[in-house]
């Protein structure tokens, strides 16, 4: 729960910085969700016993997370290499 949560809360503050969304919110992602997709793939191997709802639930959270962690990838590396718009004000300046 604390790592689902860090990688959202921080982006509430990044937010707020950046007057609206820019490709800095992939960050926190990236730092707490990878944490969390290796915590339930480890969980996924060393439970064999899960019933199927919980085999199916498990396998649609991990392939929905690992969606948006390619994305993230994406977007971070992008603003790595400076593309710091905000959504709706291309070409302004981000203050992060």
């Amino acid at each position: 729960m604390l790592l689902g949560m860090g990688g959202i809360l921080p982006n509430i503050m990044l937010l707020l910085l950046n007057g609206g969304m820019s490709k800095v919110l992939a960050i926190p992602h990236l730092i707490f969700w990878i944490p969390l997709h290796l915590i339930l793939v480890n969980l996924w191997f060393s439970r064999p016993g899960m019933s199927d709802f919980e085999q199916n639930y498990l396998f649609f959270i991990l392939t929905i997370n690992s969606i948006s962690l390619v994305f993230d990838v994406f977007d971070a590396n992008e603003w790595r290499k400076g593309n710091r718009d905000v959504v709706g004000f291309k070409g302004e300046p981000v203050r992060v």
